[in-house]
């Protein structure tokens, strides 16, 4: 897909959460799930009683749901259906609210959280929230629907489980992108003159007051001659 497209996705004000999952997935997605007779399915986000993920949820288990457009916000914690506390989530979730998504699931404490999303809304940030409520990635699968953007992945995340995957929070950057690190001293330049000397409390160097000059042209297009002050590591003066 062209970037400009995935531009227009990204930016767009209006997000369309609504994409209906083929039933074939929803029901592989399901038999990625171990679970026994007295487990509790929750689809939070049903779509209809028809719904891919509701209606082949196993039948020797009990199941609820909720369904915004009926009445039932999942956000709200209101399930249409009161059975008890799901101890399984599965679901297609609406992508745009992923991190409210994922806050909810973790406060109805079930022991499977499971979810189908596209590929880039699994961020080492998201593994990380549901790691330090102590839900381990366990299982994952990478597949293609053809009307959607990009790739999806159905995933497993289990109470008690370790991740599958090593995730790394830290922030790399390109050798002509290098985050530089902050050393000159915070004071402005102005109340200071041409050879002055001061320590600079972001790495304990001293640094010197020098004048450089710059050529600019004046309101009048005339070129004139100016001056700028700048610290300089005294070291290298």
């Amino acid at each position: 897909m062209s970037s400009n497209v995935s531009h227009s996705i990204k930016h767009r004000k209006v997000p369309n959460d609504v994409f209906i999952t083929p039933r074939e997935l929803a029901m592989n997605h399901i038999n990625m799930i171990d679970y026994t007779k007295d487990d509790v399915w929750y689809d939070p986000c049903r779509y209809n009683i028809n719904g891919s993920y509701y209606s082949q949820f196993p039948k020797e288990c009990n199941k609820t749901w909720s369904e915004i457009t009926e009445g039932f916000n999942f956000l709200e914690s209101d399930m249409g259906l009161e059975i008890g506390e799901p101890t399984i989530i599965c679901c297609n979730p609406p992508w745009s609210i992923m991190d409210k998504w994922i806050e909810k699931c973790i406060e109805f404490n079930p022991r499977v959280i499971s979810f189908l999303i596209g590929q880039l809304n699994l961020t080492p940030k998201r593994i990380e929230i549901l790691n330090n409520a102590g839900y381990g990635l366990s299982k994952w699968k990478m597949l293609k629907v053809k009307e959607w953007y990009g790739i999806s992945m159905c995933v497993v995340f289990e109470k008690g489980k370790e991740n599958i995957i090593e995730i790394d929070r830290k922030v790399y950057y390109t050798l002509d992108k290098v985050k530089k690190e902050k050393t000159k001293p915070n004071e402005s330049v102005s109340k200071y003159k041409e050879g002055d000397i001061i320590k600079s409390s972001n790495d304990s160097k001293d640094y010197k007051i020098k004048l450089f000059s710059y050529n600019k042209k004046n309101k009048d297009g005339d070129i004139k001659e100016y001056y700028r002050k700048k610290w300089v590591l005294l070291e290298n003066c």
